[in-house]
């Protein structure tokens, strides 16, 4: 839980994807089907572009 809520304390990163997260859309449905998040993590930056997110 810890990388899921890393980029939440993050100045670039605009949204975090992780079904684990209490502030998921799904949260409700996915603590009755699962134990856990899963293994899947995604976030968006704030601004786009290769080199912003290579220095990220």
């Amino acid at each position: 839980m810890d990388l899921a809520t890393w980029p939440d304390d993050r100045a670039e990163a605009a949204r975090v994807h992780y079904a684990g997260l209490p502030t998921h859309p799904q949260s409700g449905l996915i603590s009755k089907q699962m134990r856990a998040g899963g293994g899947v993590l995604s976030f968006e930056l704030k601004r786009p572009g290769r080199d912003y997110a290579f220095n990220f």
